[in-house]
């Protein structure tokens, strides 16, 4: 016989009293596997419930108390061999300390020395009867230990209701294993609730999820996900998939997906923690990771021919670009040589932010007749059709019934002044560098460089 494979559903509790019954008996009735042997141990940690979600939890359990008095007395009761054998689990605490503190807590709630699994789930979601079977499965069918050991495996899921965020769900049920990693840094590309590690990895290597400090007056966590800078006590309670996403792939994670939908995501209005969570905070952790992991790595800062560190440009001279600027460090801003766009106004009209250049992305072509190519493209498009934007997701919004008043404009056509922009580019280009060059030496005199690095 195989071994036994210990699969403990982890569930942090706060006032889910209107669904935590449903997703409890979720993870418990999950199907056999016929391949393996697996035990369930479905761990719930109530996180300072204020409603009855304690009391319900503690319901289920006297019920599956006296589901196994019953069995006891009657010894003639056929098993079900269809169902995983499953043990509930449940702890309190009585003030709220986030759901990373509640997850660490409900991981602590079973211990055995046999293999065990880590199977995520939220307080409001359900997990499919075949959802347990089919990941352990897939994640053992893995070429070899080391791959099962590094892998934080996903699946596929469905909304409920089904138009609810139906453009997340449709972008992230469409990753395949190469896009997980590539868009790391737009989205944690496998939904927390859908998650599965060994618990071994999750605890001695990662070692869990980041808690926040219970008084204002304790220091905060030393890690590589906590910036001292702009990080409190209440900051530090959210977006904890996103950190901890990033340190498994800080530590030589692998990910993957099961491309099945095996879990039944859940909105409930006023519980998404996501849209609680600042815009500027999940910038300022995906930029620190960003600029650790890609900018800082050593094949990324070496030195050109002219002995000078790489430089880069940022894509988007808008909202999310300059906020990206200004979460980097001044000497990872100090190698930002241009914003590249395909506004016309920002292009033509802005041309700077900050010192530094907004260009036409055709710029950043390094042979001399593409670039030429797709500037005369740009220029010779419609005026009409020029407002535009190469690159802009369109989400079906109604166009405004109000009526635009149009002045006489005393600038020239804005062809002739794509035109002029055109003839000027090599020039320009030539500029870019050199400037960006003098700006990464310190060299900010039109005189020849002493150092004869720019």
């Amino acid at each position: 016989m195989s071994e036994t494979i210990a699969v403990q559903i982890i569930i942090p509790v706060h006032n889910a009293a209107s669904t935590i019954i449903e997703t409890v008996q979720s993870a418990l009735r999950q199907q056999s596997c016929p391949t393996r042997t697996i035990e369930v141990h479905v761990c719930c940690f109530d996180d300072g419930s204020t409603d009855d979600s304690w009391e319900r939890l503690q319901s289920l359990l006297e019920k599956e108390d006296d589901d196994d008095d019953d069995d006891d007395d009657d010894s003639t009761t056929p098993v079900d061999t269809m169902m995983l054998p499953s043990t509930l689990h449940l702890q309190r605490h009585e003030i709220s300390r986030g759901a990373g503190y509640a997850r660490n807590r409900a991981v602590e709630l079973y211990a055995s020395s046999q293999p065990t699994i880590l199977c995520w789930l939220d307080a409001d979601d359900l997990m499919m009867p075949t959802r347990v079977a089919e990941q352990v499965d897939y994640l053992l069918s893995l070429s070899n230990d080391d791959e099962q050991s590094r892998t934080l495996l996903g699946c596929h899921f469905t909304r409920h209701p089904p138009d609810a965020t139906w453009h997340y769900t449709q972008w992230a049920n469409a990753l395949s294993e190469e896009r997980l990693w590539l868009e790391q840094f737009r989205e944690v590309t496998i939904i927390q609730p859908t998650w599965m590690m060994w618990k071994s990895r999750f605890q001695e290597l990662l070692g869990g999820y980041i808690e926040a400090p219970l008084l204002p007056e304790d220091p905060l966590p030393v890690h590589p996900m906590v910036d001292p800078t702009f990080e409190t006590r209440q900051t530090l309670r959210l977006a904890e998939d996103l950190r901890f996403f990033y340190t498994h792939l800080q530590h030589d994670g692998l990910l993957k997906i099961l491309p099945k939908p095996l879990v039944v995501y859940r909105h409930v209005p006023g519980r998404s923690q996501s849209s609680a969570t600042p815009r500027k905070l999940l910038l300022r952790i995906r930029v620190g990771i960003f600029s650790q992991s890609i900018l800082r790595q050593s094949w990324n800062v070496g030195t050109d021919e002219k002995n000078l560190p790489n430089y880069f440009g940022i894509w988007g001279a808008g909202r999310d670009g300059k906020d990206f600027y200004k979460a980097l460090t001044p000497e990872l801003q100090a190698r930002v040589y241009c914003f590249a766009d395909v506004d016309d106004r920002k292009i033509i009209h802005i041309q700077h932010y900050r010192n530094i250049p907004i260009v036409h992305f055709s710029l950043l072509a390094h042979n001399e007749e593409t670039r030429k190519q797709l500037y005369q493209a740009w220029c010779e498009q419609e005026e009409s059709s020029s407002s535009a934007r190469v690159g802009r997701i369109d989400k079906g919004r109604p166009s405004s019934s109000t009526k635009t008043v149009t002045r006489e404009s005393t600038e020239p056509p804005l062809k002739k002044q794509k035109l002029a922009y055109l003839a000027d580019s090599k020039t320009r280009h030539d500029s870019v560098v050199t400037n960006t060059r003098r700006r990464l030496c310190g060299h900010v005199s039109n005189e020849r460089c002493p150092r004869t690095k720019c």
